[in-house]
């Protein structure tokens, strides 16, 4: 998901491993800060991975919750991280698929006591490892109302609704025997406040891959964004005979053209059609991969030889996206995210950070009382001495 997404913030359940293993995860991933709960034994553990521009003040954490604050530009909310996996105590070692509802009602106690001195915007997101009704569960035994009452007690108490939400919500997929059991234990809730700040905000289930969980994607936002891809040319379609056909004859087609630039828009236009067309973004191979794997696990007549060979197709195909991946993020770094106005109110907004520039160097060229320049060049440290200038004019 990391290689494909590249989250500001990525919240890892049931790691099973020590810190020192698990930050250099964080490390190979390119993220800048972490806060770790090691596991009990070889059950549970927790990490959240964030970037440098993410502001997370960590309030508590153990082996169920990551308690955070989080603010990132005009976002800032509480943000509980949840698993509801491991038992109550942390002394005593527990399944991490413990089915015992007496070991994660501890959980949604404590919750509830959050709620009650919390005030502003709070997500609550992870392996809540229970459901809400019995219509999420598919397959195995079926589950009574009474049985999620202590859940749906801690949602309704704590103000929380499931985020809207796109994909399969049947976010846990495993075999019992020679049944395949599908359940709803992931999940996003906010409360009120968080969802009027934040209301074009969904969470993605994605397909199952390597894990019998679902990776989420929890996309923030508070306005609808129109979003505009930049044309990059890709160098490797020049090995694609057809490819070079088609352009030589959108070329040939623009003859009769005599301005470069609508004969270069021709072209563009022709090379983005040709590769909707024929599909080649490896991101295409991959979603193929997913969905086969996703398939794969919920048909119980698959074998495991066959899921772990589509696995390694996926890493595979992962690596090509992730190095090509990694030279984008270093590109956004780059990316100047929010800006103080000059009344000190910081912005973050693209289109206001656009007008605050302009207006700062707008008003910087166009002042009278500048310095002169023959008093601002002595102060200038002098790199380039007269014997390398007359050798770089020869």
């Amino acid at each position: 998901m990391q290689r494909l997404y590249f989250p500001d913030l990525l919240f890892l359940i049931e790691t099973k491993q020590q810190n020192d293993y698990v930050c250099d995860i964080g490390v190979y991933l390119d993220f800048d800060h972490m806060t770790f709960v090691p596991p009990i034994g070889i059950s549970g553990g927790l990490a959240v991975f964030r970037k440098e521009y993410v502001y997370v003040s960590c309030i508590s954490s153990d082996v169920h919750m990551v308690n955070l604050h989080v603010q990132y530009k005009a976002f800032q909310f509480y943000l509980s991280c949840i698993y509801g996996g491991t038992g109550p105590h942390t002394h005593a070692p527990a399944s991490a698929t413990d089915p015992n509802p007496q070991h994660r009602h501890v959980l949604w106690e404590r919750l509830q006591r959050l709620a009650v001195s919390r005030i502003g915007g709070w997500m609550i997101c992870g392996d809540c490892n229970e459901i809400t009704r019995p219509e999420e569960k598919k397959g195995g035994r079926v589950r009574s109302l009474s049985s999620v009452q202590n859940f749906n007690t801690m949602i309704e108490i704590c103000g929380m609704e499931d985020l809207q939400f796109k994909g399969n919500q049947l976010s846990w997929v495993g075999r019992r025997r020679t049944e395949i059991i599908e359940c709803c234990l992931d999940r996003v809730l906010v409360n009120s406040e968080w969802k009027n700040k934040y209301p074009f905000s969904d969470t993605e289930y994605l397909e199952l891959a390597e894990s019998d969980h679902r990776p989420m994607i929890i996309s923030i936002d508070y306005q609808v964004r129109s979003r505009k891809g930049l044309f990059r040319y890709d160098k490797r379609l020049f090995n694609e005979h057809e490819f070079v056909e088609t352009i030589s004859d959108a070329w040939r087609y623009t003859e009769s053209i005599n301005n470069w630039s609508s004969k270069l828009d021709h072209c563009r236009r022709t090379m983005i059609q040709w590769k909707r067309d024929k599909k080649t973004n490896s991101a295409v191979k991959i979603q193929e991969l997913r969905s086969q794997i996703d398939q794969a696990l919920r048909d119980s007549s698959v074998t495991t030889e066959f899921i772990q060979d589509l696995r390694v197709q996926l890493n595979k195909a992962f690596l090509l996206v992730f190095y090509h991946g990694l030279t984008k993020m270093k590109r956004s770094k780059n990316k100047i995210k929010e800006m103080f106005d000059k009344n000190g109110i910081l912005h973050s907004q693209d289109e206001t950070i656009a007008l605050i520039a302009e207006e700062y160097f707008l008003e910087m060229f166009s002042r009278s009382d500048n310095v002169p320049l023959s008093e601002v060049l002595p102060t200038i440290t002098k790199l380039v001495t007269d014997e390398m200038n007359q050798a770089l004019t020869r």
